[in-house]
């Protein structure tokens, strides 16, 4: 069976299974070059297809991931409860929360329109369905995970009405556990949070991290707890007088009471993320440990957009409740594509999805002439790939990397990526201001399995999801000594633990750096500016090059020399 999966709004793309074989997974913001491109995925689409040599009617069914609409029968009962629950005590706030459901309806029917349109433009409407947004979250994971049985936990800022879920797989059958309204949102409050700091919701939560470990969660967690509390495996937000969960998100200003307004500006930003940070591991934490008692259960899946907080998810690995705990890099609305299509096949066949690695984009020829002509450069070939990079990094050269097939998900690993040493810890500061990025959002090691273990504590085999950069680890005494350039304020670095069969040339890299070195981990952090996709193509790397990001550039297995 094959199967397209397609999503649209924040960061649209296109999956491809075939088989129950994950063979092709791309953004279409890596081809738009517009971050988060909310666009219908129409280069996605052809490029999966063309990577397979498909045409559209090859395809047996399409899933289409990222809103099934409002259902009389599974979403009534669940927002008339929480309708009379916020306003039997405030009877003023039901026609705010009126307009804020009738949002979410005309806005998903609108994204929903652009599938309908497609699906009735190709004559494709009997081999066509949608899947619940969040159900898409999970599957993305659990269908890529080694779990037989799972408790499986989304949490975002909004979709299909819902923004968290809780359900489990056990014996193949999927139980239903728990489901918030988006006016319960974690998201949604991790998302103020941001905006009130000066940055931008929906994209620059992952600074409200790093600006967390700077600061004292205590001074101001007890207001956090006023806004949004948890009670007996179930998360409610509080419709008072310090915050509006009615309001969609920060960008309203009526989301915040001048109250609430007052207290925060007494205090520093790193105090308030820290206590944003502190109060949503606390919330999602009791979740987790509820429901996995409440089943039984040890392994977990998580995903959605509030699970690319890679220190939270350190939070829930290290629960006692917790056994194993699987994510992957997609875990936020890019994923929905997979999702929609593994889920699909899951549901259908019972089968999960086979993936060897999450190199699943577009690879690229040089086009030699072409490329030095155009760009006023010179390609070499290099007779040793790793020897050549060693020789860089052993002069302290920042060395763009552009390999093979491109990485599908947020994070850069390795194919798409900025390699340095990680024993300068004065290159944060010269790199960041290269890429425009915030002094204090940390790089990330790249670390060969081999050595995993003397860098992280409680690190093992198993934790398969340290592949993919998508969790922290407290690092070792060695570590913190050996590669400071990785250490963030905190003493947790975010692994990539690389495997000689995911990536040969970067594998081979850390051992050879190590043998000569000793050193025990390298820099990778993801090879664009700040604001901007993960370069794709080698016009992409040139470019950056060209602005002098980087130091040598090396595209599979040539490096690239500027004439200039």
């Amino acid at each position: 069976m094959i199967i397209l999966g397609i999503t649209n709004d924040y960061t649209s793309g296109a999956c491809l299974i075939k088989n129950n074989i994950l063979k092709s997974c791309v953004s279409e913001e890596r081809f738009t070059r517009k971050k988060l491109e909310k666009s219908w995925p129409t280069q996605s689409i052809n490029y999966v297809l063309k990577d397979q040599n498909l045409k559209l009617e090859d395809i047996d069914q399409i899933v289409y991931g990222y809103s099934r609409g409002f259902k009389v029968e599974d979403d009534l009962l669940f927002y008339f409860d929480r309708i009379v629950y916020e306003t039997k005590n405030n009877p003023k706030e039901l026609e705010v929360f009126r307009e804020r459901i009738e949002q979410e309806i005309i806005r998903g029917a609108n994204v929903r329109k652009e599938f309908s349109d497609f699906v009735k433009k190709n004559k494709i409407e009997k081999k066509s369905i949608s899947l619940r947004h969040h159900d898409c979250h999970g599957y993305s994971v659990y269908c890529l995970s080694k779990f037989k049985d799972s408790l499986i936990v989304t949490a975002d800022g909004r979709g299909d009405f819902e923004a968290i879920t809780v359900s489990h797989i056990k014996s193949g059958k999927k139980y239903n556990l728990y489901r918030s309204t988006t006016n319960d949102s974690l998201g949604y409050f991790y998302s103020r949070i941001t905006k009130l700091l000066g940055f931008t919701p929906h994209r620059h939560e992952g600074k409200v991290t790093g600006l967390a470990a700077r600061g004292n969660p205590k001074k101001l967690l007890r207001y956090m707890e006023k806004m949004i509390f948890y009670e007996k495996g179930k998360i409610y937000a509080v419709n008072g007088e310090f915050y509006k969960p009615f309001y969609e998100d920060g960008n309203n200003k009526k989301a915040w009471s001048k109250k609430a307004l007052n207290i925060f500006k007494k205090h520093s930003k790193a105090d308030i993320a820290a206590a944003a940070q502190k109060h949503l591991e606390n919330l999602i934490t009791k979740i987790v440990a509820f429901y996995m008692r409440k089943v039984n259960e040890k392994n977990l899946c998580i995903a959605g957009g509030v699970f690319a907080n890679v220190l939270l998810n350190q939070k829930i690995r290290e629960l006692k409740e917790v056994n194993n705990i699987f994510t992957l890099p997609h875990v936020g609305d890019e994923g929905l594509a997979l999702g929609a299509a593994a889920g699909y096949n899951w549901i259908i066949n019972k089968k999960k999805t086979k993936f060897k690695d999450l190199y699943l984009g577009p690879k690229f020829k040089l086009n030699k002439s072409s490329l030095e002509k155009k760009y006023n450069i010179k390609i070499n070939k290099i007779k040793n790939t790793t020897n050549f990079m060693f020789d860089c990094l052993k002069e302290n050269k920042v060395i763009g990397f552009l390999n093979d097939r491109m990485e599908f998900g947020a994070r850069a690993l390795c194919n798409r990526s900025i390699i340095y040493h990680s024993n300068d810890v004065t290159i944060n500061d010269r790199l960041n201001k290269r890429l425009r990025r915030y002094e204090f959002m940390p790089f990330a090691p790249v670390t060969a399995v081999e050595l995993a273990k003397k860098c992280y504590k409680g690190w093992q085999k198993s934790h398969l999801l340290s592949e993919f950069m998508t969790i922290t680890y407290d690092c070792t005494n060695l570590m913190k000594k050996n590669s400071p350039a990785i250490i963030h304020v905190d003493n947790t670095a975010r692994p990539q633990i690389l495997r000689k069969e995911k990536n040969k040339i970067i594998h081979s890299l850390l051992l050879k750096w190590y043998k000569e070195t000793g050193g025990l981990s390298l820099i990778n952090t993801s090879f664009n500016v700040h604001e901007e996709p993960i370069v794709c193509s080698p016009d992409d790397a040139i470019k950056s090059f060209k602005k002098k990001m980087i130091d040598i550039l090396v595209i599979n297995d040539h490096q690239i020399v500027n004439l200039d």
